[in-house]
């Protein structure tokens, strides 16, 4: 005689998340705030897909041989305080996101510590609103004559 059987079979739904990858653009709007000439506070806008939990890397380097490199830093948050510029110099900053995958691309952004750049600075400039106002209407003026 042939064996019936009464089977139920149920599904289970569980939801795994995807793993992280790499950050899928740079830092955006980076913005600063020159407090003192040796002292510059940077904000910014997380990548438009972090694709998972963002470290940010911050290197600066000076433009010339006899001004020292400033030390990496990193934070996870988008704000960062940097303390050991050295008044008039030029450095050469990149923003660099990373996830446990990888870095992302990173965001360069010239960085001139100066006594004149800090005289015309009354609060948080972008880089294209500190070159277009500041640089033109106190630096450009000293050469023209």
């Amino acid at each position: 005689m042939p064996f019936l059987y009464n089977m139920h079979i149920s599904s289970i739904s569980s939801f795994l998340p995807s793993l992280p990858t790499v950050p899928g653009g740079p830092p955006l709007n980076i913005a600063l705030d020159y407090e003192t000439p040796e002292r510059i506070s940077f904000t910014w806008n997380p990548p438009v897909a972090p694709n998972g939990v963002v470290t940010y890397t911050i290197e600066c380097i000076s433009e010339d041989v006899t001004v020292p490199n400033l030390p990496t830093a990193k934070t996870i948050e988008e704000t960062i305080v940097i303390t050991t510029f050295t008044p008039a110099a030029i450095y050469n900053c990149s923003f660099t996101p990373s996830t446990i995958a990888g870095n992302g691309p990173a965001e360069n952004v010239t960085i001139v510590s100066c006594m004149l750049l800090f005289a015309c600075m009354a609060g948080k400039y972008t880089l294209s609103r500190l070159v277009n106002n500041c640089m033109t209407e106190v630096l450009l003026p000293l050469f023209s004559t």
